[in-house]
């Protein structure tokens, strides 16, 4: 601890110092607000309380509102996942998933989209790293199914070709539908769960909806199809 201590400067000392000082002062104002309020919520009349239920109601479904309409946006400009994917991609389990660009297609000016894969990323984040057993995508609606291939060095396999994935980096994962259009994926996998099944029984699961497949599709088209700011011209001769 004294080490720790020793390699920590005054700036970020103080820094964690006036955190800790504002957020307790914070704290205890809130925690008095809210007991002040209570009381006289206590004594109130009938209506009083109903407007202000109401009132703690509606600021919850705005709050809720906004927030999912927020993380129902994408990621950063010329990325198709939304930002609430990035949840799966913070160090909180073992395993991490970048799903930023969870499929890869091609497009162009006027041109259909082509979707060519199921693309997510994973990272080990603690341990020596893990031993792949399984890795597919499956659509229990249509029975499509295919193997979700892993790239540990410069090709991609199938999971059960590898024997072990180190921790600290991020490794490419594909499943190929060869350059199908939007209408012929959403047929064939309008809606699908992705399984990765690892060491001994343990297994991460995410399921893709059809509604989600379809705005990363609209999202790319959109991108490709994206008015380019207009250019200037040199002088003839």
């Amino acid at each position: 601890m004294g080490e720790w201590f020793k390699s920590v400067t005054a700036t970020a000392a103080g820094r964690l110092l006036g955190w800790l000082i504002v957020s307790a002062i914070t704290t205890t104002g809130l925690g008095l607000s809210l007991a002040s309020s209570w009381q006289y919520l206590r004594a109130a009349p009938l209506p009083v309380i109903a407007l202000s239920l109401a009132g703690v109601l509606l600021s919850a479904l705005f709050l809720t509102f906004f927030a999912w309409a927020f993380l129902g946006t994408q990621i950063h400009d010329g990325t198709y996942g939304s930002k609430y994917l990035l949840w799966y991609k913070l160090p909180l389990r073992k395993v991490s998933w970048g799903f930023e660009q969870f499929l890869g297609g091609g497009s162009g000016q006027g041109q259909p989209v082509l979707v060519y894969a199921f693309q997510p990323r994973l990272k080990v984040n603690w341990g020596d790293g893990i031993h792949p057993k399984r890795a597919f995508i499956e659509c229990k609606s249509t029975g499509a199914h295919l193997n979700v291939l892993l790239s540990p060095l410069d090709a991609y396999v199938n999971a059960e070709a590898v024997d072990f994935i180190p921790k600290g980096s991020w490794f490419q994962c594909q499943a190929h539908f060869g350059g199908i259009t939007k209408e012929v994926f959403l047929q064939n996998w309008g809606g699908f769960d992705f399984v990765f099944e690892y060491d001994n029984g343990k297994c991460f699961s995410r399921r893709f909806s059809r509604t989600e497949l379809e705005e990363c599709i609209d999202r790319f088209w959109r991108y490709s199809n994206r008015r380019l700011s207009p250019k200037g011209r040199l002088k003839s001769g």
